[in-house]
Order: C-alpha cells, then sequence, then structure tokens
C-alpha cells in the first residue's frame, strides 16, 4: 500500500466511513494514515493495516490511483515560474513538519508521524507558523493541501483554474444595460434591464440552431435569432387589411441578439454546421479528420498510381499559324502514390477522355530519354527512371469507367483499379497537388494564362496574350517536372530501413530505393504491343465482301486465306470477330486473329476510297447525318406512297365508273362484246393517236418558220441600222476634209 493511492469504500459496513487519500502506511505500527479525498479537508486520522488489507480482499474496499490536476503533472520548466514560487513557499513552511526542525538540515522522514498521531498535543503547527510567519490556518491549509494531493510537491501550486464565482439563479450577469424604456401601445413605459435566460429559453437558442441554422440557404445568426422570436417570442394581430402580422416582444421578454449569439457559439458544432451548410462532400473534402497517408500499406514504387486530368490554365497558340489561337489543353499527369514521382504527362487537345487517358498511359511506360527527345532535351536515364507498368491504378469515376478502358486496362496485366467518389478529389491528392506545383510555377508567369484569374468588365482576355504551342508548353512543363522529381524533398513518414539507409526523400530517390528494396515492377511490354494493348476493341461482321466495322469495309489476308468470305457467302451466315481500332483514323483496324490472338492490320476496301483520310469520328458523325436524311428521305417517299395509292383508288374509281355508264348506255350488256372486235377497234384508237401525233408535228413545224423569219427580220433591221450609221460617218469625214 502506497502514498498517493485512493481508498473507496463499497459496502455500508466498511470500516472506511468515506473515500480516503493514503498519507502513510507503516507495517511496524500496522497502521493507515489517512485524509478525506473530496470536499474540504478534515483532519488526518488512521485505522489498522491488517483491517483495511481484509476489505481491500473481500471486496468492501477499492483500492486505486489518484488522479492528478493536468497542472500537477507537468514539468518545472512549462509552469510559470510565479506560480512555480508560490508553490515553493508554501511547501518551505511545511517542509519541518514533514522532515523535522534539524538545525544541519538532514531530514527525517519519522517526524511526520509524531504529526499524525498526536495532531491536537503536536507543538510542530505552531512552531511552522512562527518560523514562516504564516497563520495557523495557513499551515493547516497548506498541509492538508499536501496530503490530499499524494504527497506531491505540485499539490501546493495556486489553483487558479478554480478560481470564479458562480452565478446565483435568478441573477443579471454582465455589464448593466444603458438605461432605456419601452413605451406600449397605451403609453405605458417600462425600463429596459434584459431578460435573465431560463432552460428553456437556452432550449429555444439550441433548438433554432438545428432547425434554421443548419441548412444549405446558409442563414446568418441574425436571421436565424429572428425565426426564433417569430416562433417563441411574439405575439399576432391583423391589421386594417385583415393582415396577419407577427410583432416580437421588447428585451424584457425575449432574448438579445448578443445573448443568442453568446449560447449560440456555445451550441454550434462545427462538424454538423459544416455538413449541414456547407454539404457531406465539402466536409469530407476539406475539414474531415485525416486518419492516414496515402501511401499507407504500399510497399514499393509501382505498385499504385493516380491518374487524373485537368483543363490547363493557359491558352495557347497553333504551332502552323502563330496568329490563331487554339484554346486551352489537356493536361494528364500520372503520379505514384510510394514515391510521389510524376511517371507520366500528355499535353494535347484529347479529352477528358479515354483517348487521352491512353497517351498518358504509353507515356507512363515509355523510355523517358527517347520522349524528351522529341521535345529537344537531353536528359540521362537516372534523370527521369520511371517507365514501368504499375499493379493498381486510382483516378476519377471518368473515362477510365467504360468497357473500352476496362478491357484495354486488363490487357496490360493491371490488378486493381480504383475510383474516387464524386466531388472527392481529396482522395487523390497527390496528383491533384501536383496540378498546383504546375500551376503555381511554370503557368502563373507565361503569358496568356489564367491561373486563378477572375477577369473585370473591360480586362483584356487572356488567350489575346498567347504565345506557346501545344511542344513548347510541353517542354516546360518535363523541366518542371524532372526538376520536381530530383529534387522537392517530400514529407513522408518511410520505414526504418529508410532511415537507416539515409534516404533524401526527394521522389527519385524514394523510387530508386524502393525498386532496389522494396516491390518495384519491372516493366515488361515492348512499346508496339503497349500502344496496340491500349486500343479499344469492338465487334466486327464478317461479310461475303470483306470485315465490315461501323459501316466501313476492310480487306483481310486471313479472311482471305481462311476462305471465311466463302463461308458466308455458301452458309448465308455472317459472324463476328474481335477487332481493335483507333478513333484517329479510319484507314486501318487490327484483327485479332483467333487462332494465334495475334493482330493484323486490316486497311481500308479501295471502294470506300471516299471515306479514306477521316477521323473515325468525323466519318460517325458524316454517316450519322446520312441516316438522318435517308430518315428523312423514307418518311417522305412513305408519305408520298400514301398519297399516291389514295389518288390511285380514285381514279380507279372513276373510271370503273365511266366504263359502267358507258356499258349500260351500250345497246348490248354481255362481258364478251367488248372483246369482240378487239383488233378493229385498237386499229380505230391508234389511227386516232397518229392523228393527232401528226398534228403535234405540224404546230412544231410552223413554230420553226416563224421562228426563222423573226431572225431575218431582225437581221434586216440590224443592216439597215448600220447603213445609216456608216453613211453618217462618211459625212463627218466630208465635213471635216471641207
Amino acid at each position: 500500500m502506497q502514498t498517493g493511492y485512493i481508498l473507496h469504500p463499497k459496502s455500508d459496513d466498511s470500516i472506511l466511513p468515506f473515500t480516503c487519500t493514503i498519507i502513510r502506511a507503516c507495517d511496524a505500527r500496522n497502521k493507515v494514515y489517512l485524509i478525506n479525498s473530496e470536499e474540504k479537508p478534515r483532519k488526518p486520522f488512521s485505522l489498522q493495516l491488517d483491517d483495511i488489507n481484509n476489505e481491500i480482499r473481500e471486496g468492501k474496499i477499492i483500492y486505486t490511483k489518484i488522479s492528478y490536476s493536468y497542472y500537477e503533472l507537468l514539468p518545472d520548466k512549462e509552469i510559470k515560474p510565479s506560480w512555480l514560487k508560490k508553490r515553493d513557499q508554501r511547501f518551505k513552511v511545511i517542509e519541518p513538519i514533514l522532515y523535522g526542525f534539524d538545525i544541519e538540515g538532514k531530514k527525517d522522514e519519522e517526524a511526520i508521524f509524531d504529526f499524525l498521531d498526536h495532531p491536537k498535543t503536536n507543538n510542530s503547527i505552531q512552531k511552522a507558523s512562527n518560523k514562516s510567519s504564516y497563520s495557523r490556518v495557513s499551515v493547516y491549509k497548506y498541509l492538508y493541501m499536501f496530503f490530499q494531493g499524494g504527497c506531491r510537491k505540485n499539490s501546493l501550486l495556486p489553483e487558479f483554474h478554480k478560481i470564479g464565482k458562480s452565478c446565483p439563479e435568478g441573477v443579471k450577469v454582465g455589464r448593466p444595460n444603458e438605461e432605456k424604456y419601452d413605451e406600449d401601445e397605451h403609453g405605458n413605459k417600462e425600463k429596459i434591464i434584459g431578460l435573465i435566460l431560463s432552460e428553456k429559453d437556452k432550449e429555444n437558442i439550441k433548438n433554432s440552431i438545428t432547425e434554421h441554422y443548419y441548412k444549405q440557404e446558409k442563414p446568418d445568426l441574425k436571421d436565424s435569432y429572428n425565426n426564433m422570436c417569430d416562433k417563441h417570442y411574439s405575439y399576432k394581430y391583423k391589421d386594417k387589411d385583415g393582415i396577419e402580422i407577427s410583432c416580437h416582444f421588447n428585451d424584457n421578454n425575449k432574448p438579445s441578439l448578443v445573448q443568442y449569439r453568446y449560447w449560440a457559439y456555445k451550441y454550434i458544432d462545427p462538424s454538423e454546421s459544416i455538413k449541414n451548410r456547407e454539404g457531406s462532400s465539402k466536409y469530407e473534402k476539406d475539414f474531415r479528420a485525416l486518419t492516414s497517408t496515402s501511401d499507407y500499406g504500399l510497399r514499393g514504387p509501382g505498385e499504385l498510381y493516380e491518374i487524373d486530368a485537368t483543363v490547363g490554365d493557359i491558352f495557347l497558340v497553333s504551332e502552323f499559324d502563330r496568329t490563331k489561337s487554339i484554346g486551352r489543353p489537356v493536361v494528364y499527369l500520372v503520379t505514384d502514390v510510394f514515391s510521389r514521382c510524376i511517371v507520366g504527362i500528355y499535353v494535347g487537345l484529347e479529352g477528358p477522355s479515354w483517348d487521352g487517358a491512353r497517351a498518358v498511359l504509353f507515356n507512363t511506360c515509355r523510355d523517358k530519354v527517347e520522349f524528351c527527345a522529341e521535345y529537344g532535351l537531353t536528359i540521362k536515364p537516372e534523370d527521369w527512371p520511371c517507365h514501368h507498368m504499375c499493379y493498381g491504378l486510382f483516378a476519377d469515376r471518368g473515362e477510365l469507367i467504360s468497357k473500352k478502358a476496362e478491357v484495354a486496362l486488363d490487357n496490360l496485366g493491371l490488378q486493381t483499379m480504383g475510383f474516387a467518389s464524386p466531388y472527392r478529389g481529396d482522395l487523390k491528392g497527390l496528383v491533384e497537388k501536383h496540378f498546383d506545383v504546375i500551376n503555381n510555377l511554370v503557368l502563373k508567369d507565361i503569358p496568356g494564362n489564367s491561373v486563378k484569374m477572375k477577369r473585370e468588365r473591360g480586362q483584356k482576355k487572356p488567350e489575346l496574350d498567347a504565345c506557346l504551342t501545344l511542344k513548347e508548353l510541353t517542354r516546360l512543363l518535363i523541366e518542371e517536372i524532372i526538376d520536381n522529381n530530383l529534387y522537392q524533398v517530400k514529407k513522408v513518414v518511410g520505414d526504418i530501413e529508410m532511415m537507416k539507409d539515409d534516404v533524401i526523400p526527394t521522389p527519385v530517390n524514394l523510387w530508386n530505393w524502393g525498386m532496389e528494396f522494396g516491390i518495384g515492377t519491372a516493366n515488361s511490354i515492348a512499346p508496339h504491343d503497349l500502344y496496340l494493348g491500349l486500343l479499344p476493341s469492338e465487334k466486327a461482321t464478317v461479310r461475303e465482301d470483306g470485315i465490315y466495322f461501323n459501316g466501313l469495309r476492310y480487306s483481310s489476308e486471313t479472311a482471305i486465306k481462311k476462305g471465311w468470305q466463302a463461308k458466308v457467302r455458301i452458309k448465308k451466315r455472317r459472324f463476328k470477330v474481335n477487332i481493335r481500332y483507333t478513333t484517329s483514323t479510319t484507314n486501318f483496324i487490327w484483327l485479332i486473329n483467333p487462332d494465334t490472338q495475334k493482330l493484323e492490320i486490316c486497311y481500308l476496301n479501295d471502294t470506300m476510297e471516299k471515306f479514306k483520310n477521316l477521323e473515325l469520328n468525323e466519318y460517325l458523325g458524316y454517316q450519322k447525318k446520312i441516316n438522318i436524311e435517308t430518315d428523312a428521305a423514307n418518311r417522305r417517299r412513305n408519305n408520298s406512297k400514301t398519297k399516291n395509292r389514295a389518288r390511285r383508288k380514285k381514279f380507279i374509281a372513276e373510271a370503273k365508273q365511266k366504263t359502267e355508264a358507258a356499258r349500260k348506255s351500250a345497246s348490248f350488256n354481255s362481258n364478251r362484246a367488248s372483246h369482240k372486235d378487239v383488233k378493229e377497234h385498237r386499229d380505230f384508237e391508234k389511227q386516232s393517236n397518229r392523228k393527232d401525233d401528226a398534228k403535234k408535228a405540224e404546230e412544231m413545224s410552223h413554230f420553226e418558220q416563224l421562228s426563222d423569219s423573226y431572225s431575218s427580220t431582225e437581221n434586216d433591221h440590224i443592216n439597215s441600222d448600220n447603213k445609216v450609221d456608216s453613211k453618217k460617218k462618211s459625212l463627218s469625214l466630208v465635213d471635216d476634209l471641207i
């Protein structure tokens, strides 16, 4: 049994009357010296040690360690000097009682028992009072504080945290209000002193926060206050027009706005406030507690990549004509989570789409020395050693959630695919932060940038200052990426082995260390296999004249050798084959050989010459337009057929009526009579048609003669006019000669 422990009685028949703190436990005296632990300290007392031990074993008393306050556990260097001075002064007052009044300064550990065994007759309190000039009451106070605090020196620290006076119920606190009076409708004046808030008033404030303040409309506290007053502190009346009006009580009968704000700030839960006013997504993205790191559980580079795209905050010009703007580019980045290396980049005009994602994934696995050489940069392999495929990929819920992406990524051996929740860019914060680095270190100093720009009215448009092409911007970004990978020190936790190897946590150092000692992946995919593996796949149809894809006919050597087209023509049954294609051109597709699973290029058939050198989307748009026009023409044709059928039926009905009328008016009614003299009637009809044709020929001949006579008359008029003109000219010449 030790000093600084507490004894709790758990039974009514226990010898321990209340919870006590152990001052001393002496086996020689068979005594335990105790003092009450709670409330104001009382005189210490003692009990038999054996009795206490027996009741502890029987469970009548619980033996626990004392719970020290925050201030008592602080080291001296963290305690205010004024507090330490007061503590030392108090301890100096009671030290003679604890360790005796030895002139030589030797401590007597048994001196305390003289006081504990004879607290009334012992004169040590008086001696300590006389020696320190403190009163007996103060000496008792400090000594009992020391005992209740577990006989620790810090228990004598001033208890400033307990200073303060509780407010009596029903008494208004705070500074006095200015002298104000409120006059009612009858002219009676009432002095405004304010309202002393009851528990009901506080409950109303709390409910108003929950019901009105926690709204997505983001009302302020004044709006919530007015809403509460409308609901709980108002009366209603009707004006002369019968409109019901809500009127608030005066300040003696409702909480003031200051009181409302004071208690509202106590009741507002910051987390709940953001969730309800800003939305759960905003809270999870910007305000949630951070309990882990992005690289937790990863064992080496290449285990997980993050991919993302953004529209660059800069306007570019055309490479073919620098006077023409091509708008803002799409920038794709791929980041290795373990090392923080930027392992892939694509700057172009595709996307955000699968074509852009495919381009950056291809760049991720490319040799970076060769890649940089395309943009006029010479680097060493160790400057950017990242050309490896990953085990897992983490992306937005965008272009990678598609059948095309799923099939392509399966071909590359990806084991896991993860997707961030909507509006949760923080879940792939590494690659998102790299976009900030690009904006702050590269783009913001380039003419034509729109980084965090809020254009004022009349301000010059940034696209008018654009001066870089796609390739020039790509080069600048590559230079910054290499610099970031080589020299930017990252805040990573790492592991003990990394610390032992004194690895400076730059991305390239982390990558190289992980490749050597972690589970870094090795790329085993040839560049052409990687490119073809990322192409989207689809089904094409084998017909008797070729392989059809999206209405285009392609020729295949495999199809000809294996007689696919002849089989289709014989069996009258078409079948599907797997292909890969690119949206960049319609000139070819790749057939996946069903036997070897190898890719064979198939070129567009010569009969499709007019569709060569088109982009696939351009062709599909053209086909869509043709289909729409064809459907419209078919609808017009169907409508015309319907009208023609109606006219034809009407015409035939009229002909029937005329024939029936003619037969009725004839002298015979036999059906055979109409066929009796067919040859005679046919010759008569033929002669009539010939006469009509001869008459028409005569009319056309007469028209030709009239035309010829008109032409000759016109020529005579022209000749006579010419003669007159020549005569006039000759007369004028004679006049000139005279």
